[in-house]
């Protein structure tokens, strides 16, 4: 197999796709991912990476960025070149992201949310676009959706803190 060209074509984010590996190879699994998107022949980002995901969260909660944001991605076919895409690593058909997966989750959903003017109502598991279970049938399709909530209202909370609504 050749050399993949690098290609760096303009994104337009509308939505935001997450993604399990579902995987049960070691951890961490960016360089087993990496490996086999190459072998897949998907193009080589910017960063230098073939992952087709933005954005990639470790078990422990790092973050792996191998795309830029206004990179196509090939993640989600018919939605390459108006998605954000970030990929948790796990097999979540047989069990739940890390806490500290959630937790970096939220804030990526947070920043990519601020930045390119999404809301809860963009974010959807890869199932919703293509015939897959993914990001695993541990998680119901608004949890990503849910995850960026519960942190927006965390973070505001934070800033505004406790107060009366009542009159």
């Amino acid at each position: 197999m050749g050399a993949t060209m690098e290609t760096k074509m303009e994104n337009d984010p509308k939505y935001i796709v997450v993604h399990h590996s579902a995987a049960v190879s070691p951890d961490p699994q960016f360089a087993a991912i990496e490996k086999w998107h190459a072998a897949r022949g998907f193009p080589i980002s910017s960063l230098g990476f073939h992952v087709g995901y933005h954005v990639v969260i470790e078990k422990d909660g790092e973050l792996v960025r191998a795309r830029e944001d206004l990179e196509r991605d090939t993640d989600a076919l018919g939605h390459n070149f108006d998605s954000l895409s970030v990929c948790l690593v796990g097999n979540f058909d047989a069990y739940k992201p890390t806490p500290a997966q959630v937790a970096t989750l939220a804030t990526l959903l947070s920043e990519w949310c601020n930045k390119y003017a999404l809301g809860p109502d963009d974010i959807f598991p890869h199932r919703h676009f293509n015939a897959t279970h993914c990001y695993g049938t541990k998680l119901a399709d608004n949890w990503a959706a849910y995850t960026f909530l519960r942190h927006e209202y965390d973070r505001l909370r934070g800033i505004i803190g406790d107060f009366d609504l009542q009159p």
